[in-house]
């Protein structure tokens, strides 16, 4: 039994913190339902460390989590804003999957983008090295980009495509 124990104990110490700081956020224009529809994957220890350090340090991220809690700390770092005028999404929910957080979230009401800016700040307060990637689908063409703390904002102009 002790050498199970032991085994146990040193797996969890060899995985330790995860060398990449980087999260995937796709956007998808849905012409059909006229939404953006949003996925966020986070890496949930990263994201727990984010909102301990915001106070909430007895707080385990699991399928129980308030989704308040999250959807507040997301309107506060992550900004979407179309042909210059900033929304507001909804949070529709969250799902756990191994090490990540995949976050759900939509914007409704979108016919036509001639520009969409993202604002990510998500994790980059407290992981100086974390990216955020991002994938936009808009009428067939996705473009891709990253944001971080350098770079915390990226406009993409639809009109070319």
């Amino acid at each position: 039994m002790l050498i199970v124990i032991v085994r146990f104990l040193a797996f969890f110490a060899m995985l330790g913190s995860h060398p990449f700081h980087v999260s995937v956020c796709e956007l998808d224009h849905n012409s059909k339902t006229n939404t953006i529809d949003i996925s966020m994957k986070l890496f949930i220890d990263d994201f727990q460390l984010a909102l301990q350090k915001q106070g909430h340090q007895d707080l385990f991220i699991d399928d129980e989590t308030d989704q308040e809690l999250l959807s507040a700390y997301l309107k506060e770092k992550f900004v979407l804003s179309i042909d210059g005028r900033q929304l507001n999404w909804v949070f529709l929910g969250f799902e756990l999957i191994d090490e990540e957080i995949k976050c759900y979230l939509q914007v409704k009401d979108i016919v036509t983008i001639a520009s969409i800016t993202v604002e990510n700040n998500t994790l980059t307060e407290h992981i100086p090295d974390q990216v955020n990637l991002h994938h936009f689908d808009y009428k067939g063409t996705t473009k891709s980009f990253r944001t971080s703390s350098a770079k915390p904002s990226e406009t993409i102009e639809t009109s070319s495509w």
